[in-house]
């Protein structure tokens, strides 16, 4: 009696509240975990617009009003850093250091849906992305400012 119970009640699937419920769950501490540490929060949400700042509107301001179009690499080669730096420090060397300490391990003892963790370190990677690239759209110079040639865009 007592071993079919047990089985009966381990073969019941979680009901999609659960399952949601723990996936925000999951998601809400991820976030809070890259939010708290300075070391990542910080570079990846200042450095990107700083750079963009000093390089794009600073030093190249000049090479920008002579050929709008290094104005269009400049801005397309910070966003992308802006974008790219939170994949990479956000989820790539948190997952390194997670396995190296046996995090991972302990994660799938854990009575949480299997793939949790690495949704919310995909959805945390896109949310800081997002909110690193909005600082670069509000330094860059607005379209209307920007001189265009036509020529320079038809083959």
């Amino acid at each position: 009696m007592n071993a079919q119970a047990l089985n009966d009640s381990a073969a019941s699937a979680p009901s999609p509240r659960r399952l949601i419920g723990a996936y925000l769950e999951e998601l809400r501490c991820e976030a809070l975990r890259l939010l708290r540490n300075p070391g990542l929060a910080l570079p990846v949400l200042v450095m990107p617009v700083a750079l963009y700042a000093l390089i794009a509107l600073l030093v190249a301001a000049e090479a920008t009003a002579k050929d709008p179009m290094v104005g269009v690499f400049l801005f397309s080669a910070f966003s992308v850093m802006a974008i790219s730096m939170p994949a990479l420090f956000g989820i790539g060397t948190s997952l390194a250091m997670e396995r190296e300490m046996g995090l991972l391990r302990l994660k799938r003892a854990q009575p949480a849906p299997a793939g949790s963790w690495l949704v919310a370190k995909i959805a945390c990677g896109l949310v800081f992305g997002a909110i690193a690239y909005l600082p670069i759209l509000g330094v860059a110079p607005p379209p209307a400012a920007c001189r265009w040639n036509r020529c320079a865009w038809s083959p």
